[in-house]
């Protein structure tokens, strides 16, 4: 898609003259006043939009929210890269003319529209929630950097061009210093998401061990001398540091879930480049979710895990939750609003009214797409992280605070009392004798206007009341509710980390076609036989329309954690050679099962051509049995009875 743009816009370019001889002059007019202006603000309406609904697609499985998410994406960097080009050619044809003539109004207009180009390298840079739409596009941070430097010499040549010495030319410069830590931001993020770089992030270089030198060498001298020596392997306990406080103490457990989750995320985030665990993490982790109670606990440790994932691969979270981070957003957000106060104040409106308008909009687009990514960032868990490690030192802080604050005042105390008693005894005869003066005065004026008040009270309070019970009931409600919507759309809360559902597809449903395209029923059958062999429409279209999703409920989720509860008992329990370890838990595909079953009733059955298969291929053969065996069972109306059942379901559509 990004390939088919850029053919799109060089043929646009190169064929420009004979495209314009379509279009009457007048037309032709037009757009090269409002085409550069219209890109302009094209590309800020991108960058609001990512930025806005970069994260949403985390917990929210809309397919209307990914397909604007993923145009967007797509057209962001499109948009703004052919508006540099647009202003870098208008720049060139500019200088052409200023040395053909002396008119000194166009060079004015010219300036002001240079000034948009730092504006366009910020958007370039993206915003902080969404970096990659798919996990290939960190692999393309090479492209990233290439842009980075080819749109930043654009951008320079831009300023360079315009340069007239004036305010305007010395407020560009910060703005470019913006532009170019937030594109520096965004190719560092990518480039610490890909594979390859990930991947080096975990290896460090092997230590042996400090006594392993010392070890073998006393082992070798041992063994000639003729003692017999043997290298018995020790079996180190569990890591229980997890594990003490989650038991039952549940107020201690919901403090420990941020950082237990982060600690699980940086053991476990070796799977996503295919490395390999040690029995210790293996076990760390089974210590600690056995000893929870409570199946909430488990899966939160598990959103907010999978969370610092989504965040590392598919955002600038691992840039700007750093101190080098944070420094650059100092900076950006300090550079864009002394731009602003500096053009307001020094502004003498010499230029076009839309102009003006256009760059006042990017100023302050630019301000508050800062102030939002700040906010965001501020309630993410990566700053609810950093304050929980860093809780000790901020209460030693306050307490010193409190020190510093309390030993001046004990110390001013003991001079500061008598004056204030002094004080007090000298002015109270004042204040007595004053109040004798004024009193009956009072008392006089409120005998005249009280009348007049009460008449304007009962002539008011009736037209007020009435006011209010219409105002009370039709308007405030429904502006306390358009105000809650507008909040929670833009600033959503971290509890929300998932979509708290699961997506379903029936296989056997698929393929019976029970559920017809509607949109096909009434069109004739030569059309539908065409329609219903294209690619396009099985791949996207009728797949889609056969997949739908059910809440996961609390019950379900208990019933799937008490579940991998008793696996994990069994894979800890005494182990002999012929019962059931770790690996082959892992590996049951309904085996154990079926073992229960043909020890109880039918031992001369045969179940391994179900479980002895590809896990794909075991995965649909369970699936189709789950649904015949629904079905033939009673169905919707046995699922009412029995929760298990309708779960059962659940999940076989699931997978």
């Amino acid at each position: 898609f990004v390939l088919l743009l850029s053919v799109l816009s060089g043929w646009l370019f190169v064929e420009k003259r004979k495209l314009g001889q379509v279009f009457p002059e007048e037309a032709r007019k037009i757009w090269d006043l409002w085409e550069l202006r219209i890109l302009v603000l094209i590309s800020l309406t991108l960058q609001i939009s990512l930025i806005v609904l970069g994260n949403r697609r985390k917990y929210n499985p809309n397919t209307l929210l990914r397909l604007s998410l993923w145009s967007a994406y797509l057209t962001a960097d499109w948009v703004a890269t052919v508006a540099l080009g647009v202003l870098s050619k208008n720049q060139r044809n500019s200088c052409t003319c200023a040395i053909a003539s002396s008119s000194n109004t166009k060079s004015i207009n010219d300036e002001l529209r240079a000034f948009w180009a730092p504006f366009l390298l910020l958007h370039l840079g993206g915003p902080d929630t969404i970096t990659a739409y798919a996990l290939a596009d960190n692999e393309l941070w090479i492209r990233h950097l290439l842009g980075l430097l080819v749109q930043t010499i654009v951008a320079i040549y831009i300023t360079v061009t315009a340069w007239s010495g004036t305010w305007l030319s010395y407020l560009t410069i910060p703005m470019l210093f913006a532009g170019l830590i937030k594109y520096v931001e965004r190719t560092l993020s990518l480039r610490s998401a890909n594979r390859e770089q990930f991947l080096d992030s975990l290896l460090y270089r092997p230590d042996p061990g400090p006594n392993y030198a010392k070890f073998m060498e006393e082992f070798s001298l041992k063994k000639a001398e003729g003692f017999s020596v043997l290298a018995i392997e020790v079996i180190e306990a569990a890591d229980q540091s997890y594990a003490a406080g989650n038991g039952n103490n549940n107020g201690d457990a919901s403090k420990r879930t941020l950082p237990v989750a982060y600690s699980f995320f940086n053991t476990f985030k070796r799977l996503f480049v295919d490395l390999i665990l040690s029995f210790h993490d293996r076990d760390k982790s089974r210590s600690y979710f056995q000893n929870l109670t409570s199946s909430e606990t488990a899966f939160e440790v598990v959103e907010i895990e999978l969370g610092f994932a989504y965040d590392v691969f598919y955002t600038k979270a691992p840039i700007i939750s750093t101190f080098l981070g944070c420094i650059f957003r100092f900076i950006t957000s300090s550079f864009t609003i002394i731009v602003f106060v500096f053009f307001l104040i020094i502004e003498k409106h010499n230029h076009p009214q839309v102009d003006l308008i256009i760059t006042y909009i990017l100023l302050v687009g630019a301000i508050l797409l800062e102030f939002y990514a700040v906010i965001l960032l501020l309630s993410s868990d990566w700053t609810k992280l950093w304050l929980s490690e860093h809780e000790p030192q901020f209460s030693q802080i306050k307490r010193c605070f409190q020190s510093m604050i309390s030993r001046p005042i004990s110390c001013f105390e003991p001079i500061v009392s008598p004056l204030v008693s002094c004080f007090q005894s000298k002015v109270s005869p004042l204040i007595f004798c004053f109040k004798s003066k004024v009193s009956p005065l009072i008392s006089w004026f409120q005998s005249k206007i009280s009348p007049l008040i009460s008449c304007f009270k009962s002539k008011v309070s009736s037209l007020i009341s009435c006011f209010q019970s219409k105002v009370s009931r039709l308007m405030i409600p429904c502006f306390r509710h358009v105000i809650s919507e507008v909040v929670s759309f833009l600033f959503p809360s971290n509890k929300k980390r998932w979509s708290n559902s699961i997506p379903q597809f029936n296989l056997l449903s698929f393929s019976l076609k029970d559920k017809p395209v509607p949109c096909l029923d009434d069109k004739p059958e030569l059309f539908q036989k065409i329609v219903r062999h294209s690619p396009i429409y099985y791949k996207t279209f009728e797949k889609s329309w056969y997949t739908y999703r059910c809440e996961t409920s609390p019950k379900l989720k208990g019933w799937i954690f008490q579940h991998f509860l008793k696996k994990s008992e069994v894979a800890t329990s005494t182990k002999k050679p012929d019962d059931n370890n770790t690996s082959s838990l892992c590996s049951a595909r309904g085996n154990l099962v079926f073992k229960n079953y043909i020890e109880k009733y039918e031992r001369s059955l045969s179940f391994n051509w179900t479980t002895e298969v590809e896990f794909d291929q075991s995965i649909l053969i369970w699936h189709i049995a789950t649904d015949l065996c629904y079905h033939s069972g009673g169905g919707e109306n046995l699922a009412a009875e029995n929760s298990s059942h309708k779960w059962s379901k659940n999940l076989s559509d699931y997978m």
